[in-house]
């Protein structure tokens, strides 16, 4: 709860941690909040399924077969963030073994549960085999309130001792879009703002990479 005892939605969630959902943060500012022995405040408008997650404002859906983001709308915008046109849908997994990019395999039939089952945070579990891999597991929450998509990954590694490479694809969807990332002191623009004979095998960001057009966009924050 607050400091002036006003009491904040909150859930336990399955690792047995208390969330709660903080608002009216200031910038460069602090809130108090108290944790006392109650019953949680069981708000919030976030669902689970299998087939996905959504709330007030958001709506995943996830591929049955390979696991990853097929589909990822809002609210605020009729639009399709995933490039139903791209070769890879979002967190979608390929490894590459060689140099080969070409074989690039994907992972194994997934299994998905639910984890955290709302109404404040909701959690999905997909857990899979995957090339390269002793095994495959991602998590996808969503939580009430906040307008975003968290992604974890948890890569269990094979020793592997030829050249290999485990990648998870992004293929969104945005129109006559502007990619700009966020690398130390500056925000640049791949393929444009960079000198003849710069290295273009790889991007190093910094916290985000953000892809907008006039009148949408997504922010990809690793």
């Amino acid at each position: 709860c607050l400091s002036d005892g006003r009491s904040v939605p909150s859930q336990r969630l399955a690792s047995g941690e208390l969330a709660f959902l903080a608002t009216d943060v200031p910038p460069f500012g602090a809130q108090r909040f108290q944790i006392e022995a109650a019953e949680a405040k069981m708000q919030g408008s976030v669902k689970a399924q299998a087939a996905g997650l959504s709330t007030s404002t958001l709506k995943v859906e996830v591929d049955a077969v390979s696991g990853a983001i097929k589909s990822l709308r809002t609210t605020a915008i009729d639009a399709e963030f995933v490039d139903p046109q791209s070769a890879v849908a979002i967190n979608d997994f390929r490894y590459v073994l060689g140099s080969d990019t070409q074989a690039a395999q994907k992972n194994g039939p997934v299994q998905i549960r639910v984890v955290d089952a709302g109404p404040l945070v909701a959690t999905l579990r997909i857990e899979s085999d995957a090339p390269g891999c002793e095994r495959l597991v991602r998590e996808v929450r969503v939580i009430d309130g906040l307008d975003r998509v968290e992604l974890v990954n948890h890569v269990d590694r094979k020793p592997v001792r030829q050249k290999d490479a485990v990648h998870f694809g992004f293929g969104f969807h945005v129109p006559d879009g502007t990619v700009r990332m966020e690398t130390p002191w500056a925000v640049v623009r791949p393929n444009q703002d960079q000198l003849a004979g710069a290295c273009r095998n790889w991007f190093t960001v910094q916290r985000w990479v953000d892809i907008s057009s006039a009148d949408r966009g997504i922010t990809w924050a690793p």
